[in-house]
């Protein structure tokens, strides 16, 4: 499933299938697996929960393996509030992120031999970190952030609530400001919250959010009218069948 090295970080600490955080999180996975259809084909999606208090975090792996840690479920109070953050850890997968690491780190380690043919090592590492591999990977973050609010949406979950968990998640990590985002590997929360709330990105999300309830309501519906029309199947099979008995054995009365 992993490396060696997350093999060996993650032994005993998978929580088992039929634990409750597990159930609940398999559960808005295969609703938000549903709503990718064809978007994720190729990629052998697995999640599991990691029992890892400490850590306030989730991750998806090359290959669609996703690893939801209990340290970020303490902090999400909904269903709607994990679809999202889980929703973005299917986004990075949908987007084949992995994939564009990798090929992102041949391009980095071809440009580092050539800028430390004229600058000092550690300067041509810095230059490549803040020109071109962080905003690399806020540009990716950014990504899975669309493409997680939509599945969210197109599975059922309110998209409203995912600005404002990534705006939550950025309280309970720390640092806020600009600097510390030119120097991060993700946008702050704030402006992934204002990225998903522009009116463009939300009425879109709104409208997969509406089509899924109004197919939800017509699937009970269907239900409901299926149920009722089998009962009154019932009802007169067991008329008919009273009145045979009486026909074939009339009263002595």
């Amino acid at each position: 499933m992993f490396d060696i090295a997350k093999e060996v970080e993650y032994q005993g600490k998978i929580l088992p299938s039929t634990h409750p955080q597990n159930v609940l999180v398999r559960s808005i996975s295969d609703n938000v697996m549903k709503a990718m259809k064809d978007k994720g084909d190729g990629l052998n999606w697995e999640v599991v929960v990691v029992d890892k208090p400490e850590d306030c975090n989730a991750c998806c792996y090359p290959g669609g393996k996703i690893v939801v840690y209990t340290g970020i479920l303490k902090h999400l109070t909904s269903d709607a509030e994990i679809a999202a953050v889980i929703g973005h850890e299917f986004g990075h997968g949908v987007a084949r992120h992995g994939a564009e690491s990798v090929t992102s780190l041949v391009w980095l380690g071809f440009l580092r031999f050539i800028l430390k043919r004229f600058v000092m090592s550690f300067i041509a590492n810095a230059m490549l970190k803040i020109f071109l591999k962080l905003p690399l990977s806020r540009r990716m973050e950014k990504e899975a952030d669309y493409i997680g609010m939509m599945l969210m949406a197109s599975a059922g979950y309110d998209p409203r609530v995912a600005p404002k968990v990534f705006e939550k998640l950025e309280k309970l990590m720390g640092d806020e400001s600009s600097i510390g985002e030119f120097l991060s590997t993700h946008p702050s929360g704030k402006k992934r919250a204002q990225l998903l709330s522009q009116p463009k990105v939300m009425a879109k999300a709104t409208r997969l959010y509406s089509a899924n309830m109004r197919e939800q309501r017509l699937s009970q519906s269907n239900n409901n009218d299926n149920t009722t029309s089998n009962s009154l199947a019932m009802i007169d099979l067991l008329q008919n069948l009273f009145l045979t008995v009486l026909v074939n054995h009339p009263s002595p009365w």
